[in-house]
Parts: structure tokens; C-alpha cells; sequence
């Protein structure tokens, strides 16, 4: 795939994406979210934001299968 086929992939992609800024009040989530749930500290930003997004499903095979938080329950598409 070439650098110009995939610039327009994203632009498709993002044409239609709700677009949720990790602004301090997601990062104060996140922070507080991993230290509760000892998450790493990027997957805690992620589910944080899903939940700023009102996402009520985030697929991911890093997180516990199930888990739920502000809404948001994580489904791992390979359990």
C-alpha cells in the first residue's frame, strides 16, 4: 500500500469518526482508572476516552473480557 493509499483510507476513516480530545479531564479519569484497576497506563487513556465518547462497547485483547467502567464494557474479540 502506498503512502497515498493509506492518507486516504484515514480520510474515509475519520470523515465519519467521532473525534474525543484526551483533554485533563480524560487523563484525570484515565490516571485515577489505572491506579484503581492496575491498568497500564495507555489502555486506561483509551477506556477513558471511549467513556468521554459514550462508546458502550470498546473491543480490545489487552483488558479483562467483561470488565465495565462509566458505561463502557470491554469485549475481547478472541475470548
Amino acid at each position: 500500500m502506498t503512502s497515498v493509499e493509506a492518507s486516504e483510507i484515514v480520510d474515509d476513516y475519520a470523515f465519519d469518526a467521532v473525534v474525543v480530545p484526551t483533554d485533563e479531564t480524560v487523563l484525570a479519569a484515565a490516571f485515577g482508572l489505572a491506579a484503581a484497576h492496575n491498568l497500564q497506563t495507555y489502555d486506561a487513556i483509551i477506556l477513558a476516552t471511549a467513556a468521554q465518547a459514550e462508546c458502550e462497547v470498546l473491543y480490545s485483547e489487552d483488558m479483562q473480557h467483561g470488565f465495565e467502567w462509566n458505561g463502557v464494557t470491554i469485549i475481547n474479540p478472541f475470548a
